[in-house]
């Protein structure tokens, strides 16, 4: 039997007021902070809260069920009512009202007494009833665009088209009439049906053509991942049908296919000895230093091609001493992957002396690389990924090594130096999943310079030249 409604208001309560005096423990035990922690508990404890919110606006469950069932194996419930469609809805609204409330109990010292009445402040955290009336019409086409107008308020410009474009695909594939009529059988026709989807549907000469046109000529369909990535936009979809009491299931959950298996590894010794070694023979014009730099702080930092080709050259920062830092966060021009890829990473010593501050002055604000903007103006590192591929290709590398690879290499390079994890994962830009550091953010770059700088760099950063432009 499902929880009733009272339960898990109770549940949601107790697992709040938990939460809440655990961090208030927290407070009293880290003692009186600095201006300067301070700040950064504060900016930190708002990127928590952005990210329940776009949680709650994904209708993305996965963490709501994991809360769920650590809130109901300390009540001594049965854990398999986590997977309730009512009880993750309770706990999406609950963690933005945990967050608020923790953000209210740093800012001041109390909740104003909701630390102990937590559903006063907002009976909605708590509503597991649907916020939103029934719609008149159940047409796919009009719940799509209802749906969107909801999304456009809480998600970035990047996942509201590509929520977008899954749910063009969806309404292209669709053949079962109202919404209320999906079922079973429907989800996975939906599901096969996407799996033989074209490639490049809606580029070039397909735009203007059916799918069975398309079909008869020389086609491929798109990846099992991409497939996977529409399906999973799909079913968000359906899990807000369900909230809405438009239908009584989401039968697309857990049919999503199978991404294909990434075959991504990290770059060999020899391999990239092989890269540098090309890469050291040319110069490079002034309008292509990104071609220079990027595999350096590739290699250097770990980053992600998108954050690095975002650098602005206010994003090159000192603490104040010798120690100098990528000021890695949101920009116009840089949408980062998460909140928690906002970060500050120390330079190795040998991207200084290569002469990378030097080059910075020479930028005089704005971009470091503002030639990418001419290339796309959804992503700074569209050229540069297609130019690194053809480069790996052309030097006889295959698909497994990519751009990202050295990412894994840095990953790899710092637990083998004995890197403490959290000094890994503030490096990369990787979830804390700990109260401390979860709490109170981030490490400063003078405690992890030290790991940066102990990267073993030397045997391949030692052949290249200091950076000089070719006008």
């Amino acid at each position: 039997m499902s929880l009733s409604h009272n339960q898990i208001k109770a549940l949601v309560k107790n697992w709040i007021t938990r939460e809440l005096e655990e961090f208030e423990n927290d407070l009293l035990s880290a003692g009186a902070m600095s201006r300067d922690d301070f700040i950064d508990a504060l900016d930190n404890q708002g990127n928590f809260l952005i990210e329940a919110r776009e949680r709650l606006g994904y209708r993305d469950t996965a963490r709501a069920r994991e809360k769920a069932t650590e809130a109901l194996r300390a009540e001594g419930m049965d854990t398999s009512h986590s997977a309730e469609p009512q009880v993750l809805n309770a706990f999406l609204h609950g963690e933005v009202e945990l967050c608020e409330l923790s953000e209210k109990l740093l800012r001041s010292g109390t909740t104003d007494g909701e630390i102990k009445r937590v559903t006063s402040s907002s009976a909605q955290a708590f509503d597991t009833e649907p916020t939103k009336e029934p719609t008149g019409s159940h047409m796919l086409s009009e719940l799509i665009s209802q749906f969107m107008d909801e999304q456009r308020a809480e998600l970035r410009d990047k996942t509201i088209r590509e929520y977008e474009t899954s749910l063009d695909v969806l309404n292209e594939l669709w053949e079962f009439g109202p919404v209320t009529s999906v079922s079973r059988d429907a989800a996975i026709r939906l599901r096969d049906s996407l799996l033989d989807y074209p490639l490049n549907r809606r580029k070039g000469r397909n735009s203007g053509l059916s799918l069975e046109e398309i079909k008869k000529q020389d086609w491929k369909p798109i990846s099992k991942t991409t497939a996977n990535k529409h399906y999973t936009r799909w079913s968000h979809f359906m899990s807000w049908c369900v909230e809405c009491e438009i239908i009584d299931k989401n039968h697309l959950q857990g049919k999503a296919p199978k991404a294909s298996r990434s075959t991504r590894r990290s770059w060999e010794p020899e391999e990239l000895s092989k890269l540098f070694k090309h890469l050291c023979s040319h110069t490079y014009r002034d309008d292509q230093s990104w071609k220079y730099w990027l595999p350096i702080l590739g290699l250097a930092t770990g980053a992600r091609i998108e954050e690095l080709c975002g650098i602005e050259s206010n994003d090159v920062k000192t603490d104040g001493s010798s120690h100098w830092y990528l000021d890695i966060v949101d920009s116009e021009v840089r949408r980062l992957k998460n909140e928690t890829s906002i970060r500050k990473v120390p330079l190795h010593e040998q991207v200084i002396g290569l002469g990378f501050l030097e080059f910075v002055r020479t930028r005089e604000g704005g971009l470091l690389f503002p030639e990418l903007e001419r290339y796309s103006s959804d992503s700074l590192s569209h050229e540069p990924s297609k130019w690194f591929g053809r480069l790996k290709s052309n030097l006889g590398f295959g698909k497994e090594l990519v751009f990202h690879s050295f990412r894994h290499l840095v990953r790899e390079l710092l637990h083998e130096a004995s890197t403490p994890d959290s000094c890994i994962k503030e490096i990369l830009g990787h979830d804390q999943n700990d109260v401390t550091f979860g709490t109170y953010g981030k490490i400063k770059p003078s405690t992890l310079k030290g790991h940066i700088d102990a990267l073993p760099l030397e045997p391949y950063l030692a052949s290249m030249r200091s950076y000089q432009s070719r006008s």
